[in-house]
């Protein structure tokens, strides 16, 4: 008898101390959150501050009509921020593509999906002569005939100037999370 008493406080024990650890993987997750939620809006309030060059200014100009461009289904205006010699490789492609190639996916897209809210931050814009990479990151809210999704995307632009143009030549990235 003395065993079995010996046993189930034991078993109690083993019990509330995996209860213990539980609740604090928990907080210790909660606060891993936190601390990552708080280092991105930081990132954020010091991207929002910054100063961009005239140059970086033009790359943004055309990034953001690009974005403009896909969040109104324009697929024309889209494809005309698009270098000739374009290549992107997205989230769940298995392979880059080429601006044909984009074209007729996005064509399809365009028709099956709708933005209902985009919203993207710019991070960084490195220009070097007539190159440049953008680094960002975006929130969006999109619609099918099915339902709505929300994702959080992050995404590499890169830059070529043709005859005093800016235009996108390659682009890389995609959603990192999908509610």
């Amino acid at each position: 008898m003395l065993l079995f008493h010996c046993t189930a406080d034991c078993y109690f024990v083993t019990c509330m101390l995996h209860q213990k650890l539980t609740v604090m993987k928990k907080i210790r997750t909660l606060l891993i959150y936190v601390f990552c939620i708080t280092t991105l809006i930081s990132l954020t309030k010091v991207s929002n501050a910054q100063e961009w060059s005239q140059e970086q200014k033009e790359v943004l100009k055309l990034e953001q009509e690009m974005i403009s461009s896909w969040e109104n289904r324009d697929l024309e205006g889209y494809m005309d921020c698009l270098h000739e010699n374009f290549v992107g490789w997205f989230d769940k492609s298995p392979y880059p593509m080429n601006k044909e190639t984009l074209k007729t996916w996005e064509k399809h897209w365009f028709s099956t999906s709708k933005i209902i809210l985009d919203h993207t931050t710019f991070l960084t814009v490195n220009v070097i002569d007539d190159t440049a990479i953008s680094n960002s990151y975006s929130k969006t809210l999109r619609e099918n005939d099915k339902e709505q999704k929300l994702s959080y995307s992050k995404w590499t632009t890169v830059f070529k100037k043709q005859n005093g143009k800016w235009l996108i030549i390659g682009m890389f990235g995609g959603r990192i999370l999908e509610d």
